[in-house]
């Protein structure tokens, strides 16, 4: 099951153009299918040609890191892009911005290196114009007109091993610098671990100059310069991050005005996970420093902030992004402040790559319009390249179907006879040895997997554990962190589904009873909130499968009858509103997975004929809307599982030959789209689960 359903936040008129109030981002699509780690992206128009263009910096270390510029077209596609090779020198993800440094109306790309690497588009080719040494490098990137002389400045600060040191060079209106200047910053030296930082230019002290604000994630204060107007800047003043129980500061900072006063506020980010993630809003005080005068809530991992007028009312919302909880949230869209947050699913955001690497900072999230539909869209880089929310869309949300990585490409699991459990991350068997933690864990003994769901809400799935000797139960989060459950001593009751029954974006385990047909529910997978649903005494009556069949963001349950071949659909898990769905008499037509096939937000059923090979996909359930599947005669193959393997937002089939141990994937349920999986010896060591 790969979506369950639609939530609609956003009513779109006859123009294209949405609503102030009613903003809402689609469901995350992927730029290019390829696994390519993404570290950086900006958005900006690079021809002059008054669209907004997309450029990315993708980052395989240790190998080359690669710009890539994709242009809009006319009718708001995204050309193929235009590449450029960089320099190997550092171990951070470059950062990547688009400047008008000529005042050409066609903006510059600029990427930080060890150096400042100027990049200028035309005529179908990217030429690097200058590269510019900065003392101890460009980890992260600013721009604004610093001096008050009309051109565009940039500055760099440090990145890693290096003295934090900031370096402003001054714009000539030309193309290039006519100075520098250097100065130290308050977060000390970067370690040789991975941090995660943020630099701004705002006018916070409400003078009308643009003053510099440095945070780092390993130090307990931020720091403001105070810009002088002319070029320079004060002496800088710290501001202690409120206390952090894991003693990590905060890494994101973001400066906007949140009362409509005209007197900027700035907000930091508390990196913890809740109860102790916090956005922490600092005001201009008379005596012209700033105080901590508000913490608001938030979700679980901020470490991106950045700003922009999402919705079109004329103010300015904040976006969160949440390291590796593979989210951003927008506060204030419709409202006023930090109210009305709404979180979205961006897959593989935040995620750590080789070398113990981090992508999460503002530098791999960007804001513009990428379509040409007047609407602010978001582009954001990740573990597994990038992905787009386009604005103005309905939101729809999904569960993850063995996604245990949160990439948004489904994994393999598989359990050895020896209990261990082995993950392929993205069906791939040299995939498994990159995990970011040790590989995943595993139970003992009689302990087996029933299920996979998002049973928490955090968009990576979790996996549903029962010990059919004692009856505990326990969940796997990510396939990694144990949260026991109730004991269920009585091995009449088993778990047969999991799903979104009440759309709250988490997976809700069914359970039945096995010997008196009785059901019930429990919602997140918490006894406490258990929801008793319509027994069925007849106990040739099965759950076969769990989706969300007609969209409305909830699952239904597919029930068959084992010896009439009927079935009926429980729409929200609710009998009161069960409709009749067509019956198959042949009982050798099996149902062997549920998934969304065509990716309309609407789960499909597939069926198998056990003798013949006939495959054949009932879409929205309904067999009217039939589609046929090539047949598959040789029965020795069968449909083990069904997942996005391939990350395109649409469902794929799981092959496997239990003679042979070959493997494969149809992609869509397409023959002709097969993508390869070694194979695995028949009767082996490893079967797939649950």
């Amino acid at each position: 099951m790969r979506k369950l359903g639609w939530v609609v936040l956003c009513w779109i008129g006859m123009t294209g153009m949405a609503m102030a109030t009613d903003f809402s981002f689609g469901v995350a699509t992927r730029l290019t299918l390829a696994r390519e780690t993404a570290s950086s992206v900006a958005i900006g128009d690079a021809n002059g040609d008054g669209r907004a263009d997309l450029a990315v910096i993708n980052d395989i270390f240790p190998e080359k890191h690669r710009l890539e510029l994709y242009l809009q077209r006319a009718d708001g596609s995204l050309a193929r892009p235009v590449g450029l090779d960089l320099p190997e020198a550092v171990a951070w993800g470059y950062p990547v911005a688009f400047v008008d440094l000529d005042d050409d109306g066609a903006r510059e790309i600029l990427v930080g290196t060890t150096d400042l690497t100027i990049v200028k588009y035309a005529s179908d080719t990217l030429t690097v114009m200058e590269s510019r040494w900065v003392r101890y490098g460009c980890a992260y990137l600013a721009d604004g007109d610093v001096d008050a002389d009309g051109h565009v400045d940039v500055l760099c600060h440090s990145g890693i091993g290096t003295p934090s040191s900031a370096t402003v060079l001054y714009g000539n209106g030309r193309g290039g610098f006519r100075s520098t200047l250097q100065l130290l910053t308050g977060v000390g030296t970067f370690g040789s671990q991975p941090d995660l930082g943020s630099v701004r230019l705002a006018d916070v002290n409400n003078d009308g100059h643009l003053d510099l604000l440095v945070t780092a994630s390993r130090v307990g204060n931020f720091f403001v310069y105070p810009g002088d107007g002319a070029g320079g800047f004060g002496h800088g003043t710290g501001y202690p991050h409120p206390p952090s129980s894991r003693g990590i500061w905060a890494a994101g900072l973001e400066v906007l005005d949140l009362d409509g006063d005209g007197i900027n506020e700035v907000v930091t980010a508390s990196p913890d996970n809740q109860p102790d993630a916090m956005l922490n809003i600092y005001r201009l005080q008379a005596n012209g420093y700033l105080a901590l005068s508000e913490r608001r809530p938030t979700y679980d991992s901020t470490t991106a902030l950045l700003t922009a007028d999402v919705d079109g009312d004329g103010d300015t919302e904040l976006l969160a992004g949440h390291f590796y909880f593979h989210a951003v949230t927008v506060l204030g869209a419709g409202g006023p402040g930090l109210t009305q947050p709404v979180r979205y699913e961006l897959p593989g955001f935040g995620n750590q790559v080789e070398y113990a690497r981090l992508l999460g900072t503002s530098k791999a999230l960007a804001l513009g319009d990428l379509d040409g539909d007047d609407c602010i869209d978001l582009a954001a880089a990740t573990y597994s390249g990038v992905l787009l929310l386009q604005g103005c869309r309905p939101h729809i949300r999904r569960i993850p179907s063995s996604d245990f990585d949160g990439d948004g490409v489904s994994d393999l699991l598989w359990r050895s006879f020896t209990s261990e459990v082995m993950m392929w991350q993205w069906a791939d068997v040299e995939a498994w040895r990159q995990c970011a933690l040790p590989c995943p864990v595993h139970k003992v003994g009689a302990w087996q997997v029933q299920v996979f769901g998002d049973f928490n809400g955090d968009g990576t799935s979790d996996v549903f554990w029962r010990d059919a000797d004692t009856g505990q139960n326990a969940v796997l989060l990510s396939g990694f962190y144990e949260r026991p459950l109730r004991t269920v001593t009585n091995q009449d009751w088993q778990v047969v589904g999991s799903g979104d029954f009440n759309g709250d974006d988490e997976s809700d385990l069914l359970w039945r009873n096995g010997r008196t047909g009785a059901n019930v529910i429990w919602m997140s997978g918490d006894y406490r909130r258990q929801q008793a649903t319509r027994g069925v005494t007849d106990l040739r009556w099965h759950v076969a499968g769990v989706g969300d069949f007609d969209g409305d963001g909830r699952s239904d349950i597919l029930w068959r009858h084992a010896s009439s071949g009927k079935n009926v659909v429980w729409p929200s898990g609710r009998f009161e509103t069960r409709r009749a769905v067509t019956a198959v008499t042949d009982t050798r037509w099996q149902i062997q997975g549920v998934g969304d096939f065509n990716g309309d937000g609407q789960d499909d059923i597939v069926w198998r004929q056990t003798e013949t090979g006939g495959n054949v996909i009932w879409l929205s359930g309904n067999y009217r809307t039939r589609k046929n599947v090539v047949t598959v005669t040789n029965r020795s193959w069968s449909i083990e599982a069904v997942g996005d393997y391939n990350g395109d937002g649409v469902s794929d089939l799981f092959w496997r030959n239990s003679r042979t141990g070959a493997n494969v994937i149809w992609r869509s349920a397409d023959y002709k789209t097969q993508q390869s999986v070694a194979p695995m010896e028949a009767g082996g060591a490893l079967r797939l689960l649950p």
